[in-house]
């Protein structure tokens, strides 16, 4: 069963190459599946990608989800 992982974006200038970076980092020490949803645009994208993450068009405010899904989805969590 997926975890799913509520937040808000803080970040002043949104998602952009560095903080993707970051993030596609960080998701990429873990197996399992990662999945970003902003919901404002409906647009989802892989978190393990850095330009996935920059094409749902995530601006400080949106409310956003993670899908966490596999072996390790608890330590992703």
């Amino acid at each position: 069963m997926a975890l799913i992982v509520e937040f808000i974006c803080e970040l002043p200038n949104g998602v952009h190459a560095r903080p993707a970076s970051h993030v596609e980092t960080l998701c990429n020490t873990f197996s399992s599946q990662i999945e970003w949803h902003n919901l404002r645009t409906d647009r989802k994208g892989n978190a393990k990608s850095a330009l996935a993450l920059i094409g749902t068009d995530t601006l400080v405010g949106d409310n956003c989800q993670l899908r966490i899904s596999g072996a390790d989805e608890q330590e992703a969590y």
